[in-house]
């Protein structure tokens, strides 16, 4: 829950002026010039509204903006914070957010992670391109053929798989998701 990622206030200020959010850029940095972000902050903290949670655990995942998914997602935040807090089963959650902004699993799935929903009884993890690509290296939790394009088929079988796993080595599901995101390719 400590896993923390740094964002820079001058980076992101021009980001959310053409996004017409600089209240809520205001909010996120307090005058601070940088701000750190905690898996625990995006989970636990008692924020005054969805749109400010979602923009935050858009910041965490894309701190440097990567493919523009957060400049895209700007101009669409209410929409997005409207619909990432409401739990549905998993097709329905990623069609309900895919239709907003063009987003993808990857962002789906952090909202999913950390508005703590759960999936055919498992509770959601992170799932992206880097942990699709960790994740067929370990025999425990590779899903045949799962590949960011059909990613969202899978999504379950990985749900399941990563949770099994991490309970047979005595571990919650997101602590093995952020093993194998950071070291995963490291063995």
């Amino acid at each position: 829950m400590e896993h923390s990622v740094e964002v820079e206030a001058a980076f992101w200020q021009p980001i959310f002026a053409r996004a017409n959010q600089i209240p809520l850029w205001t909010a996120i940095f307090l005058g601070q010039t940088v701000t750190r972000l905690t898996r625990q902050r995006l989970k636990l903290h008692a924020y005054p509204n969805n749109i400010q949670k979602c923009a935050e655990i858009l910041l965490w995942g894309y701190p440097r903006n990567l493919n523009q998914v957060v400049a895209n997602a700007l101009p669409n935040l209410a929409a997005i914070s409207a619909a990432a807090p409401v739990l549905a089963n998993w097709p329905a959650y990623f069609a309900n957010l895919h239709g907003i902004g063009g987003i993808n699993i990857s962002s789906i799935s952090k909202f999913a992670y950390f508005y703590s929903h759960t999936f055919a009884g498992q509770g959601a993890l992170i799932l992206d391109l880097q942990l699709i690509s960790k994740t067929a290296r370990w025999n425990q939790v590779a899903i045949q053929g799962l590949a960011y394009h059909n990613a969202v088929t899978h999504y379950i079988a990985y749900l399941q798989a990563m949770h099994n796993a991490a309970a047979a080595i005595g571990c919650t599901g997101d602590q093995l998701e952020f093993f194998l995101f950071s070291l995963g390719d490291s063995f």
